[in-house]
């Protein structure tokens, strides 16, 4: 529990600077802040928060008033678990500066391996769309020119192959490093060959409905949503409901990929698909090079480089692993050629 105590002024409850919270900074402790006023106020770090106040009254000492000023001490306690909850920045990392070209997206993608697309409960992974508007989710979404680019690059990053956009973790838009990506389809065992539709459905891997798109991809190539759709006669509403459900299986497989976005009709533009071994070719011969617990292991490095805390429950968690396997992969990141800091050192 975190106590502050602020004197002679309002508190701004949008600012955590007279918290000072930062993450890894070791065991939740008591602690008092004191703040007087200043001539020349720090900048604050300022966040979005919704409901964080919210059955947590203050105690206020009312003193006498002078003038119009009204001074008073208000004693606040805050929960570190509860800021945690609503602020949900503990996954982000500090990047140097806000991401605004492809460019630079290409760079954070690539020096945090995988992200989400958007901040997701749950996941312990950074956003892009943190990196590019530095907010959270918290609050009223605000679509202004930040927002437009995240959900833009998200359709040029696959379509230019920069970068990987499938919805993967939990079913939500995820990016996937060109260098990561070997690793991911070894884990998956989706470095797939022509044809091989078939075998993954007679071992039950895939149902009909996801071999069906597999083969319609195969021989009409990317292909817009609801040209998809018509192409596997798909196209009432029961088939999008069956089509939906196969397209999210085969994108959290990584057999198919979002390939850009295409005008098909006056609302939204609806997404483009591809298979990965054909938009990604030389990551997915690179990935039948691999082995699944290297691969395993590398995925774990990463992780645990931006969480130095987890625990291999975190791996089960994120990547539905076993326990055997996380624990393995937890036990492979303390080799030299898996540590960041000793990675060069051992070449």
């Amino acid at each position: 529990m975190m106590i502050a105590r602020i004197r002679g002024r309002r508190p701004d409850y949008q600012s955590l600077d007279y918290l000072r919270h930062r993450r890894h900074d070791g065991p939740a402790s008591v602690r008092t802040i004191r703040h007087v006023s200043t001539e020349q106020p720090q900048p604050a770090r300022r966040y979005r928060f919704l409901g964080l106040f919210k059955g947590l009254r203050p105690r206020i000492e009312a003193k006498p008033a002078v003038g119009k000023a009204l001074e008073g001490s208000i004693l606040c306690y805050v929960f570190r678990a509860n800021m945690r909850r609503l602020a949900t920045f503990e996954n982000e990392i500090r990047w140097p500066r806000r991401v605004l070209t492809l460019t630079e997206a290409v760079k954070y993608i690539d020096a945090t391996g995988y992200c989400m697309l958007f901040p997701v409960r749950n996941v312990p992974l950074p956003s892009l769309y943190y990196a590019v508007t530095r907010r959270g989710l918290q609050g009223q979404w605000k679509w202004d020119k930040y927002s437009s680019m995240v959900w833009r690059w998200k359709d040029e990053l696959p379509r230019r192959r920069r970068a990987v956009y499938a919805k993967y973790f939990r079913g939500r838009g995820t990016f996937i490093s060109l260098k990561f990506l070997p690793y991911f389809l070894t884990m998956e065992g989706s470095a797939v060959a022509e044809g091989d539709h078939d075998g993954f459905y007679a071992e039950g891997r895939i149902r009909d409905d996801c071999r069906i798109i597999w083969e319609a991809l195969e021989e009409h190539g990317p292909l817009a949503t609801l040209e998809l759709r018509n192409a596997c006669k798909m196209d009432t509403k029961a088939g999008n409901i069956r089509f939906k459900r196969a397209i999210l299986e085969l994108q959290c497989m990584l057999i198919v990929v979002h390939f850009g976005a295409e005008q098909e009709t006056n609302a939204w533009a609806s997404g483009r698909y591809e298979l990965m071994r054909r938009a990604f070719a030389k990551q997915t011969e690179a990935a039948r090079q691999l082995s699944s617990e290297d691969a395993r292991t590398w995925l774990a490095a990463k992780f645990r480089e931006r969480n130095p805390d987890a625990s291999p429950t975190h791996l089960t968690r994120l990547f539905g692993w076993l326990k055997a396997e996380a624990a393995a992969a937890w036990e492979g990141t303390m080799r030299p050629s898996h540590v960041p800091g000793q990675r060069k050192a051992s070449q």
